[in-house]
């Protein structure tokens, strides 16, 4: 799907982090694949996200999360949507969860 229909199909957003958030939060979930016997990996990520950006900026929604907790940035996307849309801004709860047939 192109960008321009991808935009004029859904709401997009950019969940914008610095370089070192990005490389931070890939070293916490443990993946190093991405780092592993790479001494210039950050130079390669920052080149890879400067490619990006113009690309990011173009967004609906950017959420800057680098000062955030992963609570703190679903908090304020979800205040960013709701300024869109005020349904888009909700956070799921289990009961919008569908139910599971038992039978």
């Amino acid at each position: 799907m192109l960008w321009a229909e991808l935009r004029s199909r859904a709401l997009t957003v950019w969940l914008r982090a610095e370089p070192e958030d990005h490389f931070r939060r890939v070293m916490e979930q443990g993946d190093l694949r991405p780092m592993k016997n790479r001494p210039g990996a950050m130079a390669e990520l920052r080149a890879l996200l400067a490619a990006r950006s113009p690309r990011y900026a173009q967004a609906h929604l950017i959420v800057e999360t680098s000062a955030l907790g992963l609570d703190g940035a679903v908090d304020a996307l979800c205040r960013a949507a709701s300024a869109v849309s005020p349904t888009a801004g909700r956070r799921a709860t289990e009961d919008d969860t569908p139910a599971m047939d038992q039978t």
